[in-house]
């Protein structure tokens, strides 16, 4: 009797277990239902989603089609960019233009067959992405005088248009320097020239240079026997700095350091690779100089976001 007892006992845990289990799924069901309901009605990804690729402009246009009745509270907060595969550029924002169709510009740099892909996101639910191919090659006009300065001082650049202050006087100093870009003056005179290639351009494997000039007799102008090149096929040597006899160099992925540079322009030693940096094409090329701490700072510039960061 006993044992029977035990049995019905037993089955009756079981059914009421089962049944609190049963009860449990059903509210917990009504909970998510009543979730889902109490989002807006009209909450929904974007509907399309367009991509431009202005070559001239070196910028890529993303048009989104989100209709909204409040942009404030539901929009797209995000816009996601990819290049052949890869992540390149992330924007949030905050509420979208117009409660309808809209678009982003974003400075890009691309080459003819390059693959943009952009997915823009929907602040409640969902989101839509599109593709583009570029179908031409950027074009960016670069004016460089041409040879002939030692002709009574006359270049094929207009700089005689350029307005300058009472006392003041502009000449060309330097030629043949392709993309030449910062400058960093050493106590002896020596000028250093760095450089950064063109946006479309900025990924190439070749690289560019860096310069060294000495003006040895003095006549404000740079002769070719003047001009040494220190290194080729950097990754944008675009920010330099001179400390201790020492040239810096910040290429886009590392800071470069030649040591006892000016004993040995014509042929100098392999840099010290002083700090390894991420590798950000977009706007990713640095700027440096020490400050009066004698610390060596550097921009770290990525999307839309920037900072400086003290290096010891």
């Amino acid at each position: 009797m006993s044992k029977r007892c035990y049995i019905m006992s037993h089955q009756y845990k079981n059914n009421k277990f089962k049944d609190i289990a049963f009860h449990f799924m059903k509210a917990f069901a009504a909970l998510m239902l009543l979730v889902v309901l109490a989002l807006p009605a009209s909450a929904h990804p974007p509907a399309q989603v367009s991509l431009t690729y202005d070559s001239q402009n070196l910028s890529l246009k993303v048009t989104t089609t989100h209709a909204v009745s409040n942009p404030s509270s539901h929009y797209v907060y995000k816009i996601a960019i990819q290049k052949n595969g890869e992540p390149i550029l992330t924007e949030e924002y905050k509420t979208q233009p117009t409660p309808d169709s809209f678009g982003y510009e974003y400075p890009l740099n691309a080459s003819k067959g390059d693959v943009f892909k952009a997915i823009a996101y929907c602040s409640i639910a969902g989101s839509r992405s599109a593709e583009t191919i570029v179908a031409e090659d950027t074009k960016l006009i670069i004016q460089q005088a041409k040879p002939g300065i030692g002709d009574a001082g006359k270049t094929s650049l207009p700089i005689e248009k350029i307005k300058l202050p009472p006392g003041f006087k502009i000449d060309l100093f330097a030629e043949n320097l392709p993309y030449a870009r910062s400058l960093a003056l050493s106590p002896n005179g020596t000028l250093y020239v760095g450089s950064r290639l063109s946006f479309e351009n900025l990924d190439s494997p070749e690289g560019s240079a860096l310069y060294a000039i000495v003006d040895k007799n003095n006549n404000n102008h740079a002769e070719p026997a003047e001009i040494f090149i220190l290194a080729k096929g950097l990754n944008n040597p675009n920010g330099i700095a001179f400390k201790d006899s020492s040239l810096y160099a910040a290429e886009i992925n590392r800071i470069i350091r030649f040591d006892d540079i000016e004993a040995q322009l014509d042929s100098p030693r392999e840099p010290v690779v002083v700090k390894d940096l991420p590798q950000y094409i977009h706007h990713g090329w640095r700027y440096i100089g020490f400050g009066p701490d004698s610390k060596l700072y550097v921009s770290m510039v990525r999307l839309a976001t920037s900072a400086c960061r003290r290096m010891s």
